[in-house]
């Protein structure tokens, strides 16, 4: 028996390519505000923090071979999306 129901609003987000070399891509999807990209590495440091809406492009040029964590976080700190990256 269902009691109650939740909507859950669903914002497809991708994040490509992985492995990546150079240069990644984040596409929010249909989410319009303003949200955080940190990356960080296997230790926790934060390496990249960028901050953006809709779409945005991320250098990783200057990270080292490795495995790394991004996470995507909303205005009020709120974790959207958490993935592992690797960069070759």
């Amino acid at each position: 028996m269902i009691l109650a129901t939740k909507e859950i609003s669903f914002h497809p987000i991708s994040i490509y390519p992985n492995p990546v070399r150079s240069e990644l891509k984040v596409n929010m999807g249909g989410y319009a505000d303003e949200v955080t990209v940190s990356v960080t590495d296997i230790y926790g440091r934060r390496m990249l923090n960028q901050k953006f809406a809709s779409a945005s492009n991320i250098s990783t040029s200057k990270l080292s071979a490795g495995v790394y964590m991004i996470t995507i976080t909303d205005k009020n700190g709120k974790i959207i999306k958490q993935d592992k990256i690797v960069k070759e």
